[in-house]
């Protein structure tokens, strides 16, 4: 039987990595010709990258080391075709995911947790969007398969409105912050 404690702590990883990415993207004006932040005051500015670096962190344990305790996988007793939906739900091949997941960890392990990277090297920033597909793919799975849907008992909300009701949040208490 699949430990309920387990996939309730996977989810939680999960709505984690979801709510970061939502702020960090509320800190953001985007037009057609540049993305500037919303606030670029110094606090407002470091928020904006803890938000961005929290939500790699949490990604990557959910989805980056195969042998990590929260590993999406160990979610689920019978894993056949898991790995296969999410790259579809995803509209990537296996190998285009998996170079995805080490643009990811490269930011994580060149930047966020060991600061490595030579000064004449421009910082490289992880895609977003792919992180947040892959989460919210994640935790539509959690709701909804027959091995771990029990586990939430509908305590969760889906991972859409997840995502919004953290945006709207966050980009409300910024621009209460300009004003």
């Amino acid at each position: 039987m699949t430990d309920p404690i387990k996939i309730q702590r996977i989810a939680r990883w999960t709505l984690h990595c979801i709510s970061n990415i939502a702020c960090y993207r509320a800190g953001w004006n985007e037009t057609s010709q540049s993305k500037t932040l919303r606030n670029n005051g110094d606090f407002w500015a470091r928020a904006n990258g803890n938000f961005l670096d929290a939500a790699v962190l949490n990604w990557c344990i959910l989805f980056a080391e195969a042998d990590g305790k929260h590993y999406w996988l160990k979610a689920f007793e019978v894993k056949d075709n898991l790995a296969n939906d999410l790259y579809q739900a995803m509209a990537m091949t296996e190998s285009a995911f998996n170079d995805e997941l080490l643009e990811v960890k490269r930011y994580r392990d060149k930047y966020l947790a060991h600061l490595d990277n030579p000064p004449s090297q421009q910082l490289f920033y992880p895609e977003t969007e792919f992180m947040l597909k892959s989460a919210k793919h994640l935790f539509e799975t959690l709701k909804s398969n027959a091995q771990t849907k029990g586990a939430l008992n509908g305590v969760y909300l889906n991972a859409d409105g997840h995502y919004t009701e953290k945006h709207e949040e966050a980009k409300t208490e910024i621009l209460a912050s300009i004003r």
